[in-house]
């Protein structure tokens, strides 16, 4: 199946690359040391780099939360998009004002990757859009959840902060998610 010249396999590989954004950009290269594959997603991201990739994440996922809400798709999923949109807000705000409070430059424009699997997600309807919601929704929270269990032990004591007081929010969404994929079908 086509969608404005991007097949479904196409749009699987944009989400795969966008699940890739926050090990593979989140890499900071130490000394002239080569970083071996297994061991870069394993690295704690600095603080910019967190900032950049969760704004960005929480932009994306704000962004496919309010489409989900506003179309015609199952109440489950418009109610569950609608809980998103409000909880992506808050962090978008939050994230925000830390950036400003650290002078750190956080661009209003979600990553390539992100915006790809946004419009990918645009021109599906009713079940289709619900179902790559949903699909959508779970690997991207299961990305975020990983990467902020590394950030968890960032030498940046706000990032730190920041990751173990979202943790238990996002794993909360992250089931939620789960069972309304599961209610949907695949």
């Amino acid at each position: 199946m086509m969608y404005r010249g991007i097949s479904t396999l196409g749009a699987l590989t944009g989400l795969c690359l966008a699940a890739t954004a926050w090990g593979a950009a989140a890499v900071a290269p130490v000394a002239a040391q080569p970083i071996q594959p297994a061991a870069r997603s394993r690295q704690v991201p600095d603080a910019e780099t967190f900032l950049r990739l969760a704004h960005s994440a929480a932009v994306l996922q704000a962004q496919a939360a309010e489409l989900a809400a506003s179309r015609d798709t199952r109440p489950e999923v418009r109610a569950f998009a609608t809980r998103v949109a409000e909880f992506r807000r808050e962090q978008i705000a939050s994230l925000l004002s830390a950036a400003r409070e650290r002078t750190l430059a956080v661009s209003p424009v979600p990553a390539l990757e992100h915006k790809v699997i946004l419009e990918n997600l645009e021109p599906l309807d009713s079940l289709e859009l619900s179902r790559r919601y949903s699909e959508v929704q779970v690997q991207a929270l299961e990305q975020e959840m990983a990467a902020y269990a590394l950030a968890e032990s960032s030498p940046d004591g706000w990032v730190a902060t920041v990751a173990r007081d979202s943790k238990a929010r996002l794993q909360g969404l992250l089931d939620e998610a789960r069972q309304v994929r599961q209610t949907i079908g695949r």
